[in-house]
């Protein structure tokens, strides 16, 4: 069965109505991670160097994005391919 592009967004983004628990769990791992890296990582980058320390941001910020999208993608799969 081929889904239209918006059928596609959609079924990424709800299930029945809501936001899928994939969403809300990648949110939570990725809120988590940057919590994290806030208090642990970044402020000794911080006193190394502005730099280092904007560096060391730009990596947790694309690590978190990565957790996001692959909770969405793993929520998606099992919804449209196992379920």
């Amino acid at each position: 069965m081929m889904l239209s592009y918006n059928e596609l967004i959609s079924d990424i983004i709800y299930v029945d109505g809501r936001l899928s628990k994939a969403k809300a769990i990648g949110v939570a791992i990725s809120v988590l991670f940057i919590v994290n890296a806030m208090i642990f990582i970044l402020p000794s980058m911080l006193r190394a160097s502005f730099f280092i320390f904007l560096g060391g941001c730009i990596v947790v910020f694309i690590i978190a994005l990565f957790y996001y999208c692959v909770c969405r993608g793993i929520g998606f799969v099992v919804r449209r391919f196992i379920s």
